[in-house]
């Protein structure tokens, strides 16, 4: 008898600055995954010929990343537009 295990990616936590490789994974269920968790995840998603790699940015990357998306804003919402 053959059970199988239904995975939920929420499930899966990850120290920030680590990574883990899941492979066999279908383009559906990777899509599934990204549904499942929204766009407001800290997890980087890399899916590549049905290996998925699931990667924890640190702290510090993410403060840096968040800080440099609003001074583009800020930059954006500055300059006149080219019409």
């Amino acid at each position: 008898m053959t059970t199988s295990t239904l995975l939920h990616i929420s499930q899966i936590q990850l120290a920030p600055r680590s990574s883990i490789l899941l492979s066999e994974v279908s383009w559906t269920q990777y899509q599934a995954w990204l549904l499942e968790l929204g766009d407001n995840r800290a997890t980087r998603f890399a899916y590549n010929q049905g290996t998925l790699t699931l990667t924890m940015p640190s702290q510090l990357h993410e403060l840096v990343n968040r800080l440099l998306a609003k001074i583009i804003v800020a930059i954006a919402s500055q300059t006149p537009n080219d019409r």
